[in-house]
């Protein structure tokens, strides 16, 4: 079924006529591309802090909420957990409330798997900076299983995600120690060196 089914609606995010100029008396915290997480999870700290008048609850970022990144090579989407207070997005975001018929961490992952992704690309429009247009991705096609396979599913993808990233710390530990070994090496320095010294 089209993602127009299963979502209450999609706004795209806050419109900022001259860029994004962050203000030491910010009362908005400003979410961006750098501050999402391979499209898993967001950087709560540094966010830009912005003063804005207007009212941006239309804006503002819950629980629930789903965001997709309408520009850019890779559209992806993020579900929120949490989000931190008084947050919004820039208008190269859509804004997406689900139904109760579909989980937000499902509806992320389903975006971001390869098929959908495979259909995002042939909507993505421009050389420069592409873009998926609202009505687009509005017309994506996705399937929708019961809720009890998307927990699963949401579930399975969170296991795999911890997996990666312990993975990358291992391997990252890995490197310092190959590198702490051959500095050694390098300077002379041996196990048998150091314990005779």
């Amino acid at each position: 079924m089209q993602i127009s089914q299963v979502i209450e609606s999609a706004v795209s995010g806050f419109q900022f006529r001259d860029g994004i100029e962050p203000s030491a008396d910010g009362n908005v915290a400003v979410l961006q591309v750098k501050d999402i997480r391979d499209g898993s999870d967001i950087r709560r700290e540094n966010l830009a802090r912005v003063r804005i008048e207007k009212d941006i609850e239309p804006y503002t970022l819950k629980s629930g909420y789903v965001l997709f990144l309408s520009r850019g090579h890779r559209p992806i989407a993020t579900a929120l957990v949490d989000p931190p207070p008084n947050t919004i997005v820039p208008n190269y975001f859509y804004i997406i409330r689900p139904k109760p018929t579909v989980l937000p961490g499902y509806l992320a992952w389903v975006i971001n798997s390869a098929q959908a992704q495979a259909q995002l690309q042939l909507v993505n429009k421009g050389s420069h900076m592409p873009m998926v247009s609202k009505t687009d991705f509005l017309q994506l096609e996705i399937d929708v299983p019961p809720l009890d396979v998307q927990k699963t599913i949401v579930a399975l993808d969170e296991l795999s995600r911890r997996e990666q990233q312990l993975s990358d710390e291992l391997l990252a530990t890995k490197r310092k120690l190959i590198e702490h070994l051959c500095v050694r090496a390098a300077s002379g320095q041996t196990g048998k060196d150091h314990q005779n010294g």
